[in-house]
């Protein structure tokens, strides 16, 4: 929910093919709602979209060209890069937020789009909470209580993965589950995911256990264990995906890679 006053935090519930979408349209919202206050004349604003992530990473790239469309026309789009799913210590993440800020120091934007969580966590939170600089986030998973939000300058929307209803379907298929793995990349995002994930299920009687991976190697050995559990769960996309036990290496049924 967007409110005209003081930018707030909207919340969307999805599946993992519109959370994207709808990542999208909730930034546009939110950034129309600050870009009327940035500059008078459209052409000449200057917008910063700012990635915690790298260019080529599918799930992002979808996003910025989303936003690609939706600014052409009404502000130059300049892009920072964060690239912290490739280099994931927090020494990193912390130096080159550093260098975000430097470049918005340099650059002078009217507004920032701050995508996913590392952007908000590095950058936003430490650098412009309550400063005159408008931002937008998007992407950031489950709950913005780790950043502060909201703040009097910040707007922008929560993905929330659709976990009830999946463990609805899963009881009715699985009735005697009581023990899950939660196998997912080593990265922000998907710790938080998995705090859902464990709530959710639990709930349900079902044990969530973590196995974060950092390389292709440890997800295939962390695969081959989770199959000793009642309910292997792949966090590779917005929403959890439950990979068959039967399936072959690689192909759990109905993944889609984020």
């Amino acid at each position: 929910m967007l409110y005209p006053r003081r930018p707030s935090v909207g919340r969307r519930n999805g599946s993992a093919r519109g959370s994207a979408r709808w990542s999208l349209i909730w930034s546009a919202a939110a950034f129309g709602a600050l870009f009327t206050a940035c500059a008078t004349d459209a052409l000449a604003a200057r917008c910063l979209y700012v990635s915690s992530y790298h260019k080529g990473y599918e799930w992002n790239d979808g996003i910025e060209r989303g936003l690609d469309g939706v600014l052409a026309g009404k502000c130059t789009v300049d892009k920072f890069y964060m690239d912290t799913n490739r280099n994931k210590s927090e020494g990193y993440a912390e130096r080159i937020a550093l260098t975000a800020k430097q470049h918005i120091d340099a650059t002078q934007p009217d507004i920032v789009i701050a995508c996913d969580d590392p952007a908000s966590k590095y950058l936003v939170m430490p650098y412009y909470k309550e400063a005159a600089l408008p931002i937008v986030f998007c992407g950031i998973n489950w709950s913005v209580e780790p950043y502060g939000y909201p703040y009097s300058n910040v707007t922008g929307m929560v993905e929330i993965s659709p976990i009830k209803p999946l463990v609805k379907s899963i009881k009715e298929v699985l009735a005697k589950a009581k023990r899950g793995v939660y196998l997912g990349p080593d990265v922000i995002s998907q710790h938080k995911e998995f705090e859902l994930n464990r709530e959710v299920y639990g709930k349900a009687g079902i044990k969530m256990s973590p196995i974060f991976v950092k390389t292709m190697a440890d997800w295939e050995a962390g695969y081959d264990r989770a199959q000793q559990s009642d309910l292997p769960s792949l966090g590779i996309t917005a929403a959890s995906t439950i990979g068959i036990r039967a399936a072959p290496l690689g192909t759990p049924s109905g993944t889609r890679r984020r």
